[in-house]
This record gives C-alpha cells, sequence and structure tokens, in this order.
C-alpha cells in the first residue's frame, strides 16, 4: 500500500489512514477509542478523580442531571435503588412481577394507566428478605400494620369488630 507523504497508509492495528478516519491530531478514530479505555484502564485512580472533579462543576451537574432524566437514566436509577435496598436483581424483580401475573399481591388489582414496574417491593423490616410485589396503596397499609404495636390479637379483634357485626358490610 502506498504511503501518504512521510505517514503510512495504514495505522498501528491495520486500518486506513483516510482523511474520514484521521482525526486532527493525526490519530486513528477507530483505534482511538481502545486507546482511551487503555488509558483508563492504567490510571483508574487519576480517571477517577478527573471525573469527579467534572461531575463537581456546573456543567457537570448538568449532564448529570440531564442524562438522569433520559429513560435510561432512570431505569438505571430504578435497578440501583432495589439493588441496593433490597439485594434485588431486576431478573429477580421481572421473576416476581412474572409470577404475580403484573398484579398486586394483595388486592390482585393492576391499574392499566400503572405499568408493572411500578409495584412496590414489599419487605419484612427486620430481616430485609423481600415477601412480593404489592401496589402502593397495600404496602403503604402493611407498613402501617407492620408498625402498630398493639399486636397481632389487636388485628384480630380489630377485623372482627369490623367485618363481624349483623351490620357490617
Amino acid at each position: 500500500m502506498p504511503s501518504i507523504g512521510f505517514r503510512k497508509a495504514v495505522c498501528k492495528r491495520g486500518h486506513p489512514r483516510t482523511p474520514e478516519n484521521v482525526k486532527p491530531s493525526n490519530n486513528c478514530r477507530l483505534c482511538n477509542p481502545l486507546l482511551a479505555r487503555t488509558a483508563r484502564l492504567k490510571r483508574p485512580d487519576h480517571y477517577r478523580a478527573k471525573s469527579r472533579t467534572y461531575a463537581a462543576t456546573e456543567h457537570g451537574r448538568a449532564a448529570r442531571l440531564a442524562w438522569s432524566r433520559t429513560a435510561k437514566g432512570k431505569r438505571r436509577a430504578w435497578d440501583t435503588k432495589i439493588r441496593l435496598r433490597y439485594s434485588l436483581t431486576r431478573d429477580a424483580y421481572d421473576a416476581l412481577a412474572l409470577a404475580s401475573q403484573g398484579r398486586c399481591d394483595l388486592s390482585r388489582q393492576q391499574d392499566e394507566n400503572t405499568p408493572a414496574t411500578r409495584l412496590d417491593v414489599e419487605h419484612c423490616h427486620k430481616n430485609n428478605t423481600v415477601r412480593g410485589l404489592v401496589c402502593n396503596p397495600c404496602n403503604r397499609m402493611l407498613a402501617a400494620v407492620e408498625r402498630y404495636t398493639h399486636g397481632h390479637e389487636w388485628m384480630a379483634r380489630a377485623l372482627e369488630y369490623l367485618y363481624g357485626r349483623p351490620n357490617a358490610q
């Protein structure tokens, strides 16, 4: 292959050195991402500090805020939340949603306007084990019942009081 001026016609990795393939800095456009990745792997602390410095700037905060409003950003934030709070991966959540057919485990209702991903992860607050997926109203009610200090006997009496009387609905 003929050389272009005194430069070679191909880069180190064999990519052709055409005008659209060469950056103004004379680097190959196809090799540049590989070189950048290699540099980041060689000096991770340097690039981590550089990233933190950029994130602290006004432009960095604006970019992060704009990204967090995208569909991908929202999904990643939600995935991170359920992973950190409940040690639940997206696949495990999807398996729970599939098992409950996208419906609340208590009320068995599904709002057509709300996707199945909006079901709350219901868990035990003592040992942080996941019990299932419930809608938000049921989750709030369960939290109130779980926090109530009078115990299970009181709850049984309350249910008897509400539904055990002759004029109860």
